[in-house]
């Protein structure tokens, strides 16, 4: 989650700590999320790019938090 404070110059996003649930197996999630899953991942050109679907449509992060998270 991110919180938004103003700056006297530019706003400042700080990161909200988030508890994520991931899913261990397909019956840890509705139907919904596997059609968007499987939607996204068909076509998602990179590792990373699946990795962002996989986070936002199975765990709930929103793609502004993806953002804020560094890849290594």
């Amino acid at each position: 989650m991110l919180e938004q404070v103003e700056h006297k110059d530019r706003p400042i996003l700080h990161l909200v700590k988030k508890t994520l649930q991931i899913p261990t197996s397909w019956d840890d999630i509705t139907i919904r999320q596997f059609q968007q899953y499987n939607e996204a991942i068909g076509i998602a050109d990179s590792e990373e790019q699946k990795m962002r679907v996989a986070l936002h449509t199975l765990c709930d992060v929103e793609p502004e938090e993806l953002n804020a998270l560094s890849s290594k």
